[in-house]
C-alpha cells in the first residue's frame, strides 16, 4: 500500500499537483502527454486525481478509467467528467495495488500514471509494472509521467537549475539546509524528501526486461525536474 503519511495527505485534498491549475496550461501540458499516450481502444490512468488530464486524455479512447485512492480527489474528477459531458470515463477509488482486482479481465492500450511513481517504493514500481504489463493489449504501452530525478530536483529546490551562473558556497550551504530539513521529516515520521522519492532511470531497467518490455526516457517539456518512462514490449518499434 501506498505510504500512510501519503494516505492521509491526499486524503481531503481535491486537485492534483500540477504547476498551474487553469485550463490553459493543464491543456497544454495534456497535449505533450497526449503524444506519449497516442489513441486506442482503452485507457488507464492509475492516480488519475481530480481528472484534470483525464479528460483532455479521453478524447483519444474508446474506454477510459480512473483510479485515486483519495475519495475526495475521485469525488472531484467526477463532478469535472460530468461537467464536461464525458460519457466514455469510469472511475474507481483504489490503490495501484487494488485497482487489478476491480478491473476483471479488462485489457488497455495504454495505462499510464502521472506524478504516482514519486509515492512509491522500487518494489511497489516492480509490482505495478508487473501488473500493468499484463494487462495490455498485445501492442500496449505503459507510460509513467513525471519521474522525479534526484540530481535534477536538489539543484531546482536551489533555485540555480538552468542557470549559467551561481555561486557554488550558496549551492553548498541550500544543499546542506535541504539536507537536514530532509533528516528532521524523517525523524517526525514524514518521507525525506516533501514531494516524494526521486529515481535514476536506469533503477526501471530491471522491471522492464522482467516483463519483456524496453523503456525509453524522455524531459518533461513543462517540469524541468521531471522525466517520463514509456514501456513498449521488447519487439515493437
Amino acid at each position: 500500500m501506498t505510504n500512510p503519511y501519503w494516505q492521509t495527505y491526499w486524503s481531503t485534498r481535491n486537485s492534483g499537483g500540477h504547476r498551474r491549475s487553469d485550463e490553459e496550461f493543464l491543456l497544454s501540458e495534456a497535449r505533450e502527454k497526449i503524444f506519449y499516450l497516442g489513441t486506442g481502444r482503452a485507457l488507464l490512468d492509475l492516480g488519475c486525481g481530480s481528472a484534470e488530464l483525464l479528460t483532455y486524455f479521453a478524447s483519444g479512447f474508446s474506454i477510459a478509467v480512473g483510479s485515486d485512492f483519495s475519495p475526495s480527489m475521485i469525488a472531484q474528477a467526477r463532478e469535472r467528467v460530468s461537467r464536461v459531458g464525458l460519457q466514455n470515463v469510469t472511475l474507481i477509488v483504489a490503490s495501484e495495488q487494488e485497482i487489478w482486482q476491480q478491473l476483471g479481465e479488462q485489457k488497455f492500450s495504454c495505462i499510464t500514471a502521472g506524478q504516482v511513481i514519486q509515492y512509491l517504493t522500487l518494489p511497489q514500481i516492480d509490482n505495478l509494472i508487473r501488473e500493468a504489463s499484463g494487462r495490455l493489449e498485445p501492442d500496449g504501452k505503459i507510460v509513467l509521467f513525471d519521474v522525479i530525478d534526484p540530481v535534477l530536483y536538489p539543484l531546482a529546490k536551489a533555485g540555480i537549475l538552468g542557470r549559467k551562473r551561481f555561486n557554488l558556497l550558496t549551492l553548498c550551504a541550500r544543499l546542506a539546509v535541504s539536507g537536514l530539513r530532509g533528516s528532521a521529516r524523517v525523524c517526525t515520521g514524514k518521507p525525506w524528501n516533501e514531494i516524494g522519492n526521486a529515481y535514476m532511470e536506469q533503477e526501471f531497467e530491471h522491471a522492464a526486461r522482467s516483463n519483456g518490455l524496453r523503456v525509453q526516457k524522455t524531459n518533461s517539456m513543462f517540469y524541468e525536474y521531471r522525466y517520463h518512462l514509456v514501456f513498449t514490449r521488447s519487439g515493437d518499434a
